[in-house]
């Protein structure tokens, strides 16, 4: 059981429990006009942490400015008995986490539209001058009709000059298998841009073709090493049919250095668009929808 064992939490009626993260959990919670909602709820004693409570109150601010259909839409944020918490729409055919799971490897009739889909979305979060630092598979979320949204600003900062963060120097915030090399090396990601979320997206598209990351050690600091210094595989080597075009698209997107990488998600999606528009079988092929439905069964 959780501690949070309650059936109500202010005006939502706690109905099941989604998941739990770092500082709270989700639950799936009813409004009084009877709306479905992911609420995300801080824990009390993270809520008296000033770093957890600055970067939460952040995440609630974050999560409103961004509006597309690509990002989860923010319902409601505010304060309930000393706990923080984000009210968001709930999105019903789960995560591309869960996906890459129960299916092992995706084709990329399924790949290339989730990430066509997510660079449209993260290029909307670079226009409001935004990085998200914790792009994985956990938080893309799919609908019910495939299309796939991002989720989760825990992370996210903003990257225009009057407005403040909330890192300590020296702390690497993000998820091993997918940090870019910049925010393994920056001292408290102070000069970091969109292109790590790009980075993080090559390692997620690899991992859909392949069925797993490129870099794998025996402990997180061996990852490390290797965002740092090991060339990835190409990705012909685990999904033959992914084609010259996608693997040229990871290869630059997995470059060390940063500035030899595509400089907007805008880029990329008109890549990746490119490379869709020139598959004449992706009309016939697997969708992510089909995916899901499959998997549902």
């Amino acid at each position: 059981m959780t501690k949070f064992e309650f059936k109500q939490f202010g005006d939502y009626e706690i109905l099941s429990l989604l998941g739990r993260g770092g500082m709270g959990e989700v639950y799936r919670a009813r409004t009084p006009e009877g709306e479905e909602v992911a609420l995300k709820i801080i824990r009390s004693e993270a809520s008296g942490q000033t770093d957890s409570s600055l970067r939460f109150r952040r995440e609630m601010r974050l999560a409103f400015e961004v509006a597309h259909p690509n990002v989860v839409r923010a319902m409601d944020a505010g304060e309930e008995e000393g706990r923080f918490y984000l009210a968001s729409e709930v999105i019903g055919g789960g995560s591309l986490h869960q996906l890459i799971m129960n299916a092992g490897i995706l084709p990329p009739s399924v790949c290339l539209p989730v990430m066509r889909d997510i660079m449209a979305g993260l290029d909307e979060i670079h226009r409001h001058g935004m990085i998200h630092r914790d792009m994985k598979p956990q938080n893309i979320l799919l609908d019910s009709e495939g299309t796939a949204k991002i989720a989760d600003f825990g992370l996210a900062r903003a990257t225009t000059p009057h407005r403040s963060f909330y890192t300590a120097p020296g702390t690497l915030l993000g998820t091993t298998a997918y940090v870019s090399p910049e925010q393994i090396l920056n001292d408290g990601d102070t000069d970091l841009d969109i292109r790590c979320d790009l980075y993080s997206c090559g390692i997620i598209l690899f991992k859909c073709l392949a069925g797993e990351a490129p870099f794998k050690g025996r402990s997180d600091i061996d990852v490390l090493h290797l965002h740092i210094h090991a060339t990835p595989p190409d990705i012909l080597e685990f999904a033959p049919d992914a084609g010259g075009a996608v693997s040229q698209l990871i290869f630059d997107l997995l470059q060390k250095k940063r500035e030899k990488r595509p400089g907007t998600p805008g880029q990329v999606h008109g890549r990746l668009l490119e490379i869709i528009a020139s598959r004449d079988s992706f009309e016939d092929d697997v969708t992510v929808a089909d995916m899901i439905r499959m998997l549902e069964h």
